[in-house]
């Protein structure tokens, strides 16, 4: 692989720029979602997290003709799912997953029903009847990877304002799915600059011959 110095500047400040976009407009629908009643939050949510999962596969095995497949995929199943491709390809941590796998459990439980609108994160947690609950409840939205100051902030409010605490993870999520999606994209870019540098470099020798 061979790359100029520019040319990496050029990936690398691609990069920058691209992920500081994104990242400003999901922000944007981040921030709304805490102005949001918890049945939208928590639905919301959930589908951005999916279309995150999905963009993050599908830059991953790098086959976009499959992408259509793959966004008809349930998030979790089974047998087939885009969690199992996570999974196989180790795309997320075990934290990350029990996360997503805790809010998909809400989701389903909230979404069927029309007298489920009403749904709130403190009666959901009112509902735990025991300690274990309530400690899975607190581990699923502390992760190793996370600030001293995240860890700190979630701790403070995912009992007391549990609907901020999961945001917070749910921020931490995206900011750093968005990163790895990055990092695959350019990637890409620069082994497509190589490549194309490798094939002027040996034409160029081969001319001489």
């Amino acid at each position: 692989m061979f790359l100029t110095k520019d040319q990496i500047h050029s990936v690398l400040n691609n990069g920058n720029e691209n992920i500081k976009n994104e990242l400003l407009e999901k922000s944007k629908f981040l921030f709304n979602l805490l102005q949001d009643d918890d049945w939208s939050f928590v639905i919301k949510s959930h589908s951005l997290i999916e279309s995150l999962i999905t963009e993050l596969i599908i830059n991953r095995i790098n086959q976009i003709e499959l992408k259509k497949t793959i966004e008809r995929m349930p998030l979790h199943n089974d047998t087939v799912s885009k969690m199992e491709i996570v999974k196989i390809y180790e795309l997320l941590s075990t934290e990350e997953r029990s996360f997503i796998k805790n809010l998909t459990e809400i989701r389903n439980e909230i979404v069927h029903k029309y007298e489920n609108i009403n749904f709130t994160f403190e009666n959901y947690i009112n509902r735990f009847s025991d300690k274990n609950k309530r400690e899975r409840w607190r581990k699923v939205h502390l992760w190793e990877s996370m600030s001293k100051e995240t860890k700190k902030e979630i701790e403070k409010n995912i009992y007391a304002n549990p609907k901020f605490g999961v945001w917070l993870a749910l921020l931490t999520f995206v900011f750093n799915t968005h990163e790895k999606i990055t990092i695959i994209k350019s990637g890409k870019i620069t082994q497509e600059i190589a490549t194309k540098n490798s094939k002027i470099i040996v034409d160029d020798w081969l001319s001489k011959e």
